[in-house]
């Protein structure tokens, strides 16, 4: 098995899609932890609109759009889909046109990445390695989101050529689904890759604690910050490094994280058991941003299920180590 897993660590390159000089803090902090012991351009890439001559030079990991492809957002007076999508298959096709790998993981970088604990779950995708679609996937099925997404090298190919070379202003997840939907091995991971539109488990991994960073790579493999935007600088690191410390923890471990469950093709999703925090109400990114920014939202229902810690499988114990995204808006709502 150590040999199945090292290899499959070997078949897999990390695409980074950012956004420009303003989001450098968050492509050092990744540097910094989960990306720290990969190589530039042999393991890992960040795709961004645009960045500083400087940091491109100093690193060494940095591609940019073209400029004749953003120009093509603007003249559909169009902005964040289009240009998501072009940064999303402009790295694909960067990786596939420059690597090897057998995978592509495209990943934002409002998020962390438990990189030590990748090579355990590649370990169980299928053996023929082609026509693979790995995510979170939205309601009713119908496309994964594009903040992580593995795709095996055949599919990454056809995305990035279908969406480059066609004029439209949604993102290339929404654009493409229907292909994405239909390939031979299409895999949801919503128990280990958290978002907030997906599960309310990613609620609670918001704002964590120390201890709840720390643990958070034992059982998932990603967290996308979209309430918070991940934030600052000086705000994450503290978190990001507590979840560095602990997927290394967890790799040397005998620790395995939960085996991906296959994709439901048609009605809701059919899990043997539920998901974690089942019972608690998704609110989604939209509606935690303004959270964050006014403390307006009412976390009555979240409150309720956090004292109880009866839905979320002890996540973490005991519950009251726990800082949810609701309280750094300055205390528990009334229950």
């Amino acid at each position: 098995m150590t040999r199945i897993i090292a290899r499959k660590a070997a078949q897999v390159f990390i695409r980074i899609g950012s956004y420009n000089e303003e989001t450098e803090w968050r492509r050092s902090l990744a540097r910094t932890t989960y990306l720290h012991a990969l190589a530039p351009r042999r393991d890992y890439i960040f795709v961004a609109q645009s960045a500083s001559v400087r940091e491109r030079r100093e690193h060494g990991d940095l591609v940019c759009i073209t400029s004749s492809l953003l120009l093509r957002c603007n003249s559909m007076n169009e902005t964040k889909p289009c240009r998501s999508g072009l940064t999303f298959a402009f790295g694909l096709r960067w990786a596939h046109t420059n690597t090897n790998r057998s995978y592509i993981l495209s990943v934002d970088d409002d998020g962390f990445l438990c990189t030590p604990q990748l090579p355990r779950l590649l370990a169980q995708l299928p053996a023929a390695g082609q026509g693979v679609v790995l995510g979170s996937w939205h309601k009713r099925l119908t496309r994964p989101d594009q903040q992580f997404v593995l795709l095996s090298r055949d599919v990454a190919e056809v995305v990035a050529a279908r969406y480059l070379t066609t004029r439209t202003s949604t993102s290339a997840a929404r654009h493409l689904a229907s292909f994405l939907t239909g390939q031979a091995h299409p895999l949801d991971a919503r128990r280990v890759v958290l978002h907030p539109d997906h599960s309310a488990l990613a609620q609670w991994y918001q704002a964590p604690t120390k201890e709840a960073a720390a643990a958070f790579c034992a059982r998932h493999l990603w967290i996308h910050f979209c309430c918070t935007r991940a934030g600052d600088a000086a705000q994450s690191k503290p978190t990001w490094r507590a979840m560095q410390a602990g997927a290394e923890m967890a790799a040397r471990s005998d620790t395995k994280v939960e085996a991906f469950p296959p994709l439901e093709r048609v009605g809701s999703f059919g899990w043997g058991t539920p998901l974690p925090c089942a019972d608690m109400r998704i609110t989604g990114c939209t509606k935690c941003k303004k959270a964050f920014s006014d403390c307006s939202m009412n976390g009555t229902v979240q409150a309720r299920h956090l004292a109880s810690n009866r839905s979320c499988g002890g996540e973490l114990t005991p519950a009251a180590s726990w800082n949810p995204w609701w309280l750094a808006c300055g205390g528990a709502p009334e229950t």
